[in-house]
């Protein structure tokens, strides 16, 4: 069986209309994308906030990954004495540099100790000498973060004993 010019020009034509279809058709994603990985290229990530320093300095926050971009973030508290208790405001930040203004929801994951709570804003959040500004993270809550940074504090009760605290950050849109 032979075909003519005719035929093959049209087959051709057939064949290259239906490849951008099968190409575009690869690559479309229809679902929510969790990233959660422990590069510098991570565009929702963990970052010292501006309280971090002031930590650092009077012996409260001994960060054990310096740098920024990080969705597994490692760091030390030390104890707190007596019966009181210590705030560490704006010590750490949750950075979207995604570019997009739909809400994201980001999860903190890991394990408190005893006696230390998570409060998080989207401004700086400041105490008033009896609470904080932020709204204490409950577990499981998702943190909506837009195009704002979203400010950590930390409220540590008396008498802790001190000890590291690993939180791992998860996203999703």
């Amino acid at each position: 069986m032979k075909l003519s010019k005719r035929a093959i020009t049209a087959l051709t034509v057939a064949v290259l209309a239906a490849l951008p279809v099968i190409a575009t058709a690869a690559v479309i994603v229809d679902a929510p994308v969790t990233a959660n990985v422990a590069t510098t290229s991570n565009p929702v990530y963990l970052n010292l906030g501006p309280g971090a320093t002031t930590a650092e300095k009077l012996n409260f926050l001994s960060d054990a990954s310096v740098g920024s971009h990080y969705s597994n973030y490692s760091f030390t508290i030390s104890y707190v004495p007596g019966s009181g208790y210590t705030i560490l405001t704006n010590v750490l930040e949750i950075v979207n540099s995604t570019g997009t203004n739909v809400p994201l929801y980001v999860y903190l994951n890991g394990t408190l100790p005893s006696g230390v709570s998570i409060y998080y804003s989207s401004s700086p959040i400041t105490f008033d000498g009896s609470s904080l500004s932020g709204t204490e993270l409950m577990p499981g809550t998702a943190i909506h973060v837009t195009t704002q940074d979203v400010y950590l504090a930390f409220w540590i009760q008396g008498s802790y004993a001190g000890g590291t605290i690993d939180l791992s950050l998860q996203w999703s849109e």
